[in-house]
């Protein structure tokens, strides 16, 4: 059974390049500084949205295109290619750029790790607390998305029309309980695999569940309706509510770090991060489905098309040595450092990343 026809929204495209800005926005704080008072840049210090973004688009996608085919196996199991498409997808440039960095790393160190090197080509850095952001530092994320593509038929077993199976959701969050206490009981250096339960939390399969469920359930819905967007003018209600939950939870995270209770990484801050953040990106991602917006009408641009589809090299090189030679020999504006990175992001998108994935067999949109 092959998976359906390739479902593609031109805004949730757009939305990746979106998304890709946050993410690089949170690690370099472009709104810091006096001359954006204080409100700017303690709202941007909490701003991890874009992350949450990617893994709630991430389940979305992986349902609307494998759902029905994994509901139509015999058993449960993966539909034909799924893997190898998603290898192909995200591996290849992964391993290339991870490989170089460390390459050079060890020139600037004069040493090379094989343990670092082998858990980063691995994807196995994500569950080290001591080598997560090791390599490239943004790669992190890699983890969980592998780890879901190996639990998504487990995830929606024959419940398409339904969503996915909601009990994974405990099942998960505690798995990943039992595994700090466990690893804590290894005689092993602290960090080295897992870490305390905040690691867990914010890093791992077991913390972000709830983000790629909520985009499995996302899928089922969108199949469920009418998918044609309403023609009738009308206040788009969902994308509205999906920015000012995104901001609300910004504003709920920095009022809790000045209240000196912790941001994001805190108790408080990962029920805000892990539990109301993902909601909001859910309501903005069904508002871009189901209405038509300005917003929608922005993201849905032949420039922004070109930037979303590009937005995974982008995110690999934003951090890292790329950058790093940029701010170097080219440039120390960070301005100027963000839009060179685009332009070698489409660069290496048809030069490189387009190619790649050719290669292994598959078409590329």
């Amino acid at each position: 059974m092959q998976p359906t026809a390739a479902f593609y929204q031109p805004a949730l495209t757009g939305l990746r390049a979106l998304a890709a800005w946050l993410v690089f926005s949170y690690h370099f704080k472009p709104f810091s500084g006096p001359r954006f008072g204080t409100v700017i840049p303690a709202l941007a210090n909490e701003n991890y949205t874009g992350q949450t973004i990617f893994f709630v688009l991430s389940g979305l996608l992986i349902g609307m295109q494998y759902a029905p085919a994994v509901a139509a196996l015999p058993r449960p199991g993966w539909p034909k290619g799924f893997l190898r498409k998603r290898f192909a997808r995200i591996y290849p440039l992964y391993f290339l750029l991870t490989t170089a960095a460390l390459l050079l790393q060890a020139t600037q160190t004069g040493g090379f790790s094989w343990t670092e090197y082998l858990l980063n080509i691995s994807l196995l850095r994500g569950f080290s607390d001591k080598y997560l952001l090791s390599g490239l530092s943004q790669g992190w994320a890699l983890t969980v998305e592998a780890c879901f593509y190996l639990l998504m038929p487990w995830l929606i077993l024959r419940r398409p029309a339904f969503g996915p199976r909601w009990w994974w959701l405990p099942v998960l969050l505690g798995c990943g309980a039992v595994a700090v206490l466990a690893a804590r009981l290894l005689p092993l250096e602290p960090g080295l695999i897992l870490g305390n339960f905040g690691f867990v939390w914010q890093a791992t399969i077991f913390g972000r569940c709830f983000e790629l469920l909520l985009g499995l359930q996302l899928a089922a819905w969108y199949r469920s309706r009418d998918n044609a967007v309403s023609t009738q003018k009308h206040w788009p209600a969902a994308t509205l509510m999906g920015v000012i939950g995104l901001v609300a939870v910004l504003a709920l995270l920095a009022s809790a770090r000045h209240a000196q209770l912790g941001g994001y990484e805190a108790y408080l801050g990962t029920v805000l991060h892990n539990g109301l953040r993902p909601i909001g990106a859910a309501l903005l991602i069904w508002g871009l489905l189901t209405e038509k917006s300005l917003l929608q009408k922005l993201l849905g641009t032949r420039i922004l098309q070109l930037l979303g589809r590009t937005a995974y090299v982008f995110l690999l090189i934003h951090m890292g040595p790329v950058h790093h030679w940029l701010r170097l020999h080219v440039t120390t504006n960070l301005l100027v450092c963000f839009l060179l990175l685009q332009l070698l992001a489409i660069a290496i998108h048809f030069a490189v990343e387009k190619p790649l994935v050719r290669q292994m067999g598959y078409a590329y949109r």
